[in-house]
Order: structure tokens, then sequence, then C-alpha cells
């Protein structure tokens, strides 16, 4: 097959031709080589993938932190659909070999990203004094206000799964951040899990709609959302 008909990097079929062709191009050159297939031909669901591949040397965290800004930049004069590792290479002098020894594509970028805002903001809630359960229970939300532009492009590109893998990768801080009265570990990863589920979704809706309202109507939709579903599921 063409190397130029089907870009392995980008995972991306031409435009222009049918759904069905493009899935069949996409399993026929990724099914040996490919991160987002188990090397038979099955490809690997969004949580299974090895999302980005940053050591800990201080070269390279340097690297891959020019990438993320370089597409915050990137995300502050277009679409992230729209965004090329050209586009991102041009403002960061990362040569494309260093990219790809980081990143398979730029959804890993938007990963790692995610990743380091969440566990940064959840390490510094550990010394932060809060003044009420309300307090408490909107400062996840507002992590992600502070990042309009990134939540924006998970939103609009169906990638909210990342928000949603980030908060798992850090249950143990969360679990210090919202602490729950369950003793079993079974019953506390239902908990984390929901809570997760719960602030993800209700950034999605909130960025899906614009996000206009206040910080204080979202806070009470998802109040009034849960008291709603745990009367529905009561005996």
């Amino acid at each position: 097959m063409n190397s130029d008909f089907f870009d392995k990097k980008s995972k991306n079929a031409p435009e222009g031709i049918a759904p069905q062709i493009k899935i069949m191009i996409q399993w026929y050159s990724n099914k040996n080589s490919d991160p987002l297939c188990n090397g038979s031909g099955r490809f690997l669901s969004d949580c299974e993938r090895t999302m980005y591949r940053i050591s800990k040397s201080i070269r390279t965290k340097r690297s891959a932190g020019l990438i993320c800004e370089a597409l915050e930049k990137c995300l502050e004069e277009k679409p992230f659909d729209k965004i090329t590792i050209e586009d991102i290479r041009e403002r960061c002098f990362v040569s494309r070999a260093t990219f790809y020894r980081l990143f398979d594509d730029l959804t890993d970028v938007l990963s790692y990203e995610c990743d380091n805002i969440f566990e940064e903001r959840l390490r510094l809630a550990e010394s932060h004094e809060f003044a009420d359960k309300k307090d408490r229970a909107l400062y996840c939300i507002k992590i992600w206000l502070n990042h309009a532009n990134l939540m924006k492009a998970l939103v609009e590109n169906n990638l909210c799964w990342i928000l949603f893998n980030t908060h798992k990768k850090n249950a143990d801080l969360l679990k210090d951040l919202y602490p729950n009265p369950f003793t079993d570990e079974k019953k506390s990863d239902y908990f984390i899990t929901i809570l997760s589920s719960s602030i993800c979704s209700a950034l999605a809706i909130y960025f899906k709609h614009g996000a206009t309202e206040p910080i204080e109507e979202v806070y009470a939709a998802v109040c009034e959302c849960m008291n709603v579903i745990s009367e529905s599921f009561s005996a």
C-alpha cells in the first residue's frame, strides 16, 4: 500500500472516502505495528492505550513541556482538529523524531497535559483550606475551568475519556481530597469512579453549552441531578 495514501502516525485515512474503506485501511495499516492494536488486528480501546512515553529525565520533561506549551498556543488560534504536528514543531523547535519518541499523536499530548495539570493541582490541595463542603466539591471543576481551550478541545473532539482517565489515574489523591465513609476497597472504588464520572460529565455539558453559566449554577444542577438519581435508585 502506498505510504502516502495513509499516514500511520496521524491515524487518519484520506478525506472523502467511505467510512467502511477508512476502517479497512486503518485495520490493514495498523494491525501489526500500530500502538492502537494488539498485534492481532484488534483495535485497543482508548483506556488500553499507552498514551505517552515521558521518562523522568530533565531533558525529556523539558521537551514534553515545550510541546504542551506549543499546543496551548495553537489552541488559542484554531480548533484542535485543525492543528498539525508541524504547527507544534514550528512553535517549540522540537524535532519530529523527538516528538514521536515522546508521543504517538496530538491526542497523547492532550492526555499528558491533563495528567500534569490535575496531579499538580491535587497535590496543592493537600495544603489548601476549604471554606466548606461546597468549596471542596468545586475544587476539581475549577481546575479545568482555568484551562478552557483544553476543555473545549476535549469536548468538541469526543475526547472526554481522557479527562476521565486522568481522574482515575489520580484515584488515591482524589480519595484524600474527597474522604468517603467506605472502608471496603471495592465500594471506595465505586465512589471515586462515580465521582470522577460526574465531574467529567458536568464539565462536558458545561462546555458543550458554551460555558456561560456561573459555576454555582453548575454545582446546583449537579446536586439536583444526583439527588434525583439517588431517589430513582432507592428501593
